[in-house]
């Protein structure tokens, strides 16, 4: 009994250690952002978020997205980049920009880090990641959500295409949620959609509750095959000792 207990509690080891694991191979507070089919005039894609002006996570106006102006390698062939602000204040449109309960992610969250464009894109830079955003990810303000934990807090996200003076040229629909396992954290707009692409194979709590079930059902179907195992030994044993009486009587009679 001891040994099959041995081998139940291995069989469940192995298919705990067989399950998917979310490697920590990409940043989750930090994301790429990127864009395709855009207004024309577009400089930058904002985020936005239902952010209500009394959230701790709410600021009247952060600092302006950043553009690299230019790039180049320095002495020790080390990526040196120098930055530009974009035309943006408080009073752009972006800024004031307020539409059922959205609002622009760069201009008013507080938990932004950097939020980063590659270069202006009518000069060729970097056709497929445009920017890069990212969170702060410790505990200031009370802030420290990642940027599936910040759609989680305020709801699907929707993107805004920005002009360099800070009007807004367009707005997408409510984001789509697909995951992958093999590409890091983005969000991507195309026209009027918006795509929030999460590394991994799924909705951990999804796949957390499946685990579960196939744990209890695996485990179920070994309990199971452990009883049927025992039921068809004693069966064989009691059969075998009945067959060893047999054989072994007409020594016995012999005997006497």
């Amino acid at each position: 009994m001891k040994k099959l207990i041995t081998v139940f509690a291995a069989l469940i080891i192995g298919i705990i250690a067989a399950m998917p694991v979310y490697a920590l191979d990409f940043d989750s507070f930090r994301a790429d952002v990127s864009w395709a089919d855009a207004p024309e005039g577009t400089a930058y894609l904002d985020i936005l978020i239902r952010l209500p002006k009394d959230d701790p996570g709410y600021t009247e106006f952060n600092a302006p997205p950043r553009r690299i102006s230019r790039g180049y390698l320095d002495k020790d062939e080390n990526a040196v980049y120098e930055y530009e602000s974009l035309n943006i204040g408080e009073s752009s449109e972006i800024a004031r920009y307020s539409e059922d309960g959205y609002v622009s992610l760069a201009c008013h969250y507080r938990g932004l880090r950097l939020m980063t464009i590659n270069g202006n894109d009518k000069d060729g830079y970097f056709k497929q990641v445009k920017q890069e955003l990212s969170l702060y990810r410790d505990s200031r303000f009370d802030l420290s959500p990642d940027i599936t934990e910040l759609r989680e807090k305020y709801g699907d996200f929707k993107a805004a295409y920005v002009d360099e003076n800070g009007k807004v040229l367009g707005v997408t629909s409510e984001c789509e949620v697909i995951y992958d396992a093999h590409e890091p954290y983005a969000l991507v707009a195309e026209g009027d959609k918006l795509t929030f692409r999460i590394f991994g194979y799924g909705d951990p709590k999804t796949i957390g509750k499946m685990i579960m079930a196939a744990i209890i059902a695996v485990g179920a179907l070994i309990i199971v095959s452990v009883i049927v195992l025992c039921f068809v030994l004693r069966l064989f044993g009691r059969g075998f000792k009945k067959y060893a009486d047999f054989v072994n009587k007409p020594f016995e009679d012999d005997d006497r």
